[in-house]
């Protein structure tokens, strides 16, 4: 879960903003839990005094793009709002307020990635007949980084990659039950995978 904290307190206008800037931006997973905390807002000019409108029951939410969400306003009389974003791409909200009649808006932008999910067989057959005659990984979404090492049941090292790509046909090795260790990076956190692999005949 991620928390971020916002004043809300930037821009005095009368209609939503409709473009892709926005006074704050977040960088969040698909699917993991946002939670905003905002304080409402304040506004200062020349002709009035400095206010603050803390009311949160008069706080509203527009999406104004961005795909499938969850968003739970049970707490937003105490300022927290939770966002869960089904979709990885940009979404648009308008957070405002009315006051009198007059609107006070802040725009925010959630940019949110996908989480990198390695898809790891275990077992090939390097024998040439053009069917799984290598070891390799697929994945939906490239990690940012990538270490891979294979050994043999003495511990001894047989094989290692720093390319998510790579492809092992199991040369100078026997048949038999391999480890493997990967170390990657997804979304900025390190990931760790462990397992075997069988080489077959």
């Amino acid at each position: 879960m991620k928390t971020f904290f916002t004043s809300l307190i930037l821009a005095l206008t009368l209609h939503a903003a409709t473009a892709q800037e926005a006074d704050y931006v977040i960088e969040a997973a698909q699917g993991e839990e946002v939670v905003l905390r905002v304080s409402g807002f304040a506004y200062e000019s020349e002709t009035w005094r400095s206010e603050s409108w803390n009311s949160m029951q008069n706080l509203s939410i527009d999406k104004l793009s961005g795909g499938d969400y969850v968003c739970d306003y049970s707490d937003l009389s105490s300022g927290r709002v939770k966002f869960v974003f089904k979709e990885p791409e940009t979404y648009l909200f308008d957070f405002w307020e009315d006051n009198d009649g007059c609107r006070m808006n802040t725009t925010v932008r959630f940019e949110i990635a996908k989480e990198t999910i390695l898809i790891v067989p275990n077992i090939f057959t390097p024998n040439g007949d053009g069917i799984n005659d290598q070891f390799h990984i697929t994945y939906d979404n490239r990690p940012q980084t990538f270490d891979i090492v294979i050994y043999n049941r003495e511990g001894k090292k047989m094989y290692s990659s720093s390319n998510p790509d790579f492809h092992w046909d199991g040369s100078h090795c026997t048949a038999g039950v391999y480890s493997y260790l990967i170390k990657y990076t997804s979304l900025g956190k390190p990931k760790t995978m462990k397992g075997y692999i069988t080489l077959a005949d």
